[in-house]
């Protein structure tokens, strides 16, 4: 077992996936995965490359952000997005952090089906929006 596959364990372990999920994400079958994750075959670089790559593409479609902010990216307004949580569309997790007395809300840049009515109107779909707990 080489330092190759110790850090491909370790990338797969850092952002919880397990073998079969960590599998798809790189989108290789999962039994040569699961020879590479074992040791029982070498890791190339270019594997050792693209899950790099993926995992830090997780990272950043999994870290929490307020809404404020995460509709800037989005370029819709932000009461689009309150609109979506008031309505049951968006699941918003509050921050145990607060802004003048009021909970913040967090929210992902993960993958989904939100649509506004002006993105909608102009033909574009909106990343869904999955939401995590945030603990501080």
């Amino acid at each position: 077992m080489g330092p190759a596959v110790n850090e491909l364990r370790e990338l797969r372990r850092a952002i919880g996936l397990g073998q079969r999920e960590f599998a798809e994400l790189l989108s290789i079958p999962l039994e040569t995965f699961r020879t590479l994750d074992s040791g029982r075959r070498v890791v190339s670089g270019a594997v050792l490359q693209r899950a790099r790559v993926a995992v830090a593409h997780h990272a950043r479609q999994h870290d929490p952000l307020p809404l404020q902010q995460l509709a800037g990216e989005f370029h819709v307004h932000i009461r689009t997005l309150q609109a979506a949580v008031r309505t049951g569309r968006l699941t918003a997790h509050f921050s145990v952090r607060s802004v003048f007395g009021r909970a913040r809300r967090l929210a992902t840049r993960g993958a989904g089906g939100l649509t506004s009515s002006a993105a909608r109107s102009r033909g574009r779909r909106l990343p869904a929006i999955v939401l995590v707990r945030y603990k501080a």
